[in-house]
């Protein structure tokens, strides 16, 4: 709830003293719009992706959700509440953002029998032969069943 809000927090992982620490990535949600390979209007589609992208489309987006920030790095960020201005600062100094796997993809692909045994895996001998454990990886995936 609105009330709620000043007692949520967004924060940065720390930094562990690894050579990764370098990268600056946070894991977090990224919700997009994407063009079909065909689709019945291309030019009305892309008509659409064109206005959605632009900051006056997302600060009418904006009105509406708090919980978000823009893409556009020239919408208006002056309503923003404190959360929505960490949100933002956060996500606008990070140099890689990645995706939540588990929430993205086919459960059999993601789950223990698929990636969280790779992932695992690969810390358990992160020496290993990495073209051949993406290979293991792909191999995996293209055996998996059609998606009904």
């Amino acid at each position: 709830t609105p009330a709620d809000i000043p007692d949520l927090d967004f924060f940065a992982f720390p930094t562990l003293g690894t050579s990764f620490d370098s990268e600056s990535a946070i894991d977090a949600p990224i919700d997009g719009l994407m063009l079909s390979k065909a689709p019945k209007n291309l030019a009305g589609a892309k008509a659409l992706l064109a206005c959605v992208g632009t900051p006056a489309a997302e600060n009418l987006y904006m009105k509406s959700d708090s919980n978000d920030v823009a893409a556009a790095k020239d919408a208006d960020t002056s309503g923003y509440n404190d959360f929505q201005k960490k949100s933002a600062e956060i996500i606008g100094s990070s140099q890689k953002i990645a995706q939540f796997l588990d929430r993205d993809t086919r459960p059999d692909f993601a789950g223990p029998n698929g990636m969280q045994h790779f992932l695992q895996s690969w810390l358990s001998n992160p020496t290993q032969d990495s073209t051949t454990f993406l290979q293991s990886i792909q191999s995996f995936y293209d055996q998996l069943p059609p998606l009904q």
